[in-house]
């Protein structure tokens, strides 16, 4: 399957040097829409399912089992990835006993325009959602800690038509659909590229489409599409504490082409 040619892919990265198009989240929680807001109050009533509803990016967080779909939008924006609504995830899912994640409660929900924080805590520790409504760069990461399971395994599967290639440029994993990027017109959108954004957590099992992580309590899984999925950045660190401003790339490393030919 051709993903592009070299010359498309640099034409696309040119145009999109630097560009990465906001949203603004709007979550629904037990049948209320949120946007802009602060929530710090554990007896309010998280319903069965928050819904993440972004100009760029949806999912859906389901609270019997703390699984996670999520899908870009094809919204209009000059570097979006995708020109129509496109499952990527089919499910993200821990493997911890129900009882473990029973009883959900909010310790902390915050949104500011295009990001967004969630802490829940449960019987057995808590689980953090920090969400990004972005046309391109991190928009979702996931990280458990639960003091029975120091170590946890998260399962990762893709949606149908979208598959994990070996990049041979960087010798790195990345995830896309196969599909050309288009230049004009109504349809326009980038390449859609990605891949995980691991911290703390050891790759269990890899094939075309599912990924199973082995996490460590403090440690995240997280997603990266576009642009900043292709830098040349570095390998996954094991930090479990304050993270993302230590390792976050603010679009200064090199970007290399990628050949005609990924491997599937």
């Amino acid at each position: 399957m051709h993903l592009l040619s070299a010359t498309a892919l640099l034409l696309s990265i040119a145009s999109v040097l630097g560009s990465k198009t906001p949203g603004q989240w709007t979550v629904e929680i037990n049948g209320k829409s949120f946007q802009d807001t602060k929530i710090e109050d554990p007896s309010f009533n998280l319903g069965t399912t928050i819904k993440y509803r972004g100009v760029h990016i949806q999912f859906d967080f389901h609270l019997s089992d703390f699984s996670i779909t999520d899908t870009l939008t094809g919204a209009e924006a000059p570097d979006r990835l995708v020109s129509k609504p496109t499952n990527i995830i089919a499910s993200k899912v821990l493997d911890v006993p129900a009882a473990t994640v029973a009883t959900p409660k909010l310790d902390r929900f915050e949104i500011s325009k295009e990001t967004s924080t969630l802490l829940i805590t449960v019987s057995g520790g808590k689980y953090k959602i920090q969400a990004k409504d972005t046309s391109q760069g991190g928009t979702l990461q996931t990280e458990p800690e639960f003091a029975a399971s120091p170590v946890l395994n998260f399962t990762q599967i893709l949606a149908d038509g979208i598959f994990y290639f070996v990049n041979p440029f960087t010798n790195k994993i990345n995830f896309g659909d196969g599909l050309d990027p288009v230049t004009s017109g109504a349809d326009h959108h980038e390449l859609m590229i990605a891949k995980d954004s691991p911290e703390a957590a050891t790759k269990l099992f890899q094939d075309g489409n599912t990924t199973i992580w082995s996490i460590q309590a403090g440690g995240r899984v997280g997603a990266v599409f576009g642009e900043d999925a292709i830098e040349d950045a570095p390998a996954a660190g094991k930090c479990t504490s304050q993270c993302q401003k230590q390792n976050q790339v603010h679009d200064s490393l090199p970007i290399p082409p990628v050949e005609e030919d990924p491997i599937p």
